[in-house]
């Protein structure tokens, strides 16, 4: 599955799959060079994992605003999003 998209993401990628399902994930590293934008992301019980192939500009201002809530993030809070 990840062959066919190497070539959009050729320094980092991910697997994930359980049962009938499987996500999968190729990474240009571009603006985050660190493993932190490793994909697929999970959630901290690791009950809801997401790839996700975007860019979010606001990120700082959604993260301030769930950090006033009481969320705790350990990657950007995309993933608290959905």
């Amino acid at each position: 599955m990840l062959a066919d998209i190497q070539h959009r993401g050729p320094n980092d990628d991910g697997f994930f799959s359980q049962d009938w399902f499987g996500i999968g994930h190729c990474r240009l590293l571009i603006l985050d060079l660190s493993k932190n934008g490793h994909q697929p992301m999970f959630d901290e019980m690791k009950n809801f994992a997401i790839v996700y192939n975007g860019e979010l500009y606001n990120y700082k201002d959604i993260k301030s605003e769930l950090q006033s809530e009481g969320y705790r993030f350990f990657l950007i809070p995309t993933l608290k999003l959905f």
